[in-house]
């Protein structure tokens, strides 16, 4: 008996992905199910070219990237075949091997804390971008400033530009980025931000507290406690007291304090206060103390004073009589009881006023409020 002649099976043409071939990353054929007319199984061999010639043992859908360079050709070939004989081989599109991408390279902003006018900036490259290809890596830096391209003085330490000259820099958001090249194509780039400072105030500090506390500090000492605790927090250094009386001449600014006769008062964000002790306590001052220890506008109304206008301490002192007329200073500062007669209670300052208000504006029955306090470099 003759029977029919055996029919091959056929199979569509293959692909190979990732339609973007790098040199480190592996290439995949992908085939369609092939199909049989006469309905007998099918196997499928593979077959890899690179540049046109046949890679020699890669037959199966993987080809490492070992078996190809940057600029060459890859190509993937299927064969179906049933047990009686092959089918007509199909040849995928060839793509083109494509230059590895530059990793990102680390990139930071020395120093972490400039001043303005002062301190050079200069772009560090913390971790170098490499290349799967192996090959020169160079790299470009450009600054921002505010946002804004920066165009004025650049010096190089390292790589061309990558250093604002000290007498260059202001008081800002400054931003550098390095962008890595090899072969002519730009990597993924690297950036680092840092904020140039305006140069510390020339004088001695003075901030009202960002904290808020009753009236029992613990006295003046508590108080000036408070003071230093919040200077320290922002890192100012130096000696601060506050500006606060207890029921005698000695727990008083007045006597506490180290008078400046030449020095000015100004807030930490440098706008004066008064040009010495004279001025500080002639019955006003050039602007309001509501400035705090971090340089933020304070917006509540409220320090605790006790103080006149010359540094001495309040009118009142009486520890028998209510505030209206006698203690206006909570028990020398350590008791917070606000209700009855007689109770002991407080005179306080003004935040936002200029006038002899910034010591000595109103007296009351104050002690378990929440008030701040005036701090003064010693």
């Amino acid at each position: 008996t003759v029977g029919p002649q055996n029919q091959p099976p056929t199979i569509g043409a293959p692909n190979v992905t990732p339609a973007s071939l790098f040199t480190n990353t592996d290439a995949t054929c992908n085939y369609p199910t092939p199909v049989d007319p006469e309905g007998d199984s099918t196997t499928v061999a593979v077959a890899w070219l690179v540049n046109g010639s046949v890679v020699g043992g890669a037959t199966t859908t993987l080809l490492s990237s070992a078996n190809f360079s940057k600029g060459q050709t890859v190509a993937c070939e299927v064969t179906p075949s049933d047990p009686y004989g092959s089918g007509i081989p199909q040849l995928s599109p060839a793509i083109t091997v494509l230059d590895s991408p530059l990793t990102q390279p680390g990139v930071n902003s020395t120093p972490s804390s400039p001043v303005e006018a002062v301190d050079a900036l200069v772009c560090a490259i913390t971790a170098a971008s490499t290349d799967a290809d192996n090959e020169t890596v160079t790299y470009g830096v450009s600054w921002t400033f505010g946002g804004a391209a920066w165009t004025g003085a650049t010096s190089t330490t390292t790589w061309t530009g990558d250093t604002i000259p000290g007498a260059s820099t202001s008081a800002g958001l400054w931003q550098c980025t390095v962008t890595p090249t090899a072969a002519s194509i730009n990597g993924v780039a690297g950036t680092a931000s840092v904020t140039v400072n305006p140069p510390a105030p020339v004088g001695k500090l003075v901030f009202v507290t960002s904290t808020r506390q009753n009236g029992a500090l613990g006295g003046t000492s508590g108080a000036d406690a408070v003071c230093q605790t919040r200077a320290n927090a922002a890192g100012l250094g130096g000696t601060y007291k506050a500006w606060i009386s207890g029921s005698s001449y000695s727990s008083s600014p007045a006597s506490r304090f180290t008078r400046s006769t030449s020095v000015p008062y100004v807030r930490v964000d440098g706008a004066l206060v008064a040009n010495n002790w004279a001025d500080l306590t002639d019955g006003t001052i050039a602007n309001p103390i509501n400035i705090d220890e971090f340089g933020n506008t304070q917006t509540y109304s409220f320090a605790w004073s006790f103080t006149r206008v010359d540094g001495s301490q309040g009118l009142f002192g009486s520890s028998s009589e209510d505030c209206y007329g006698g203690n206006c200073h909570c028990n020398n500062w350590t008791i917070t009881a606000t209700q009855g007669s007689p109770t002991p209670g407080s005179a306080v300052s003004r935040l936002s006023y200029t006038n002899d208000d910034w010591t000595d504006y109103s007296f009351g029955n104050f002690c378990g409020s929440q008030y701040g306090l005036k701090c003064f470099e010693q």
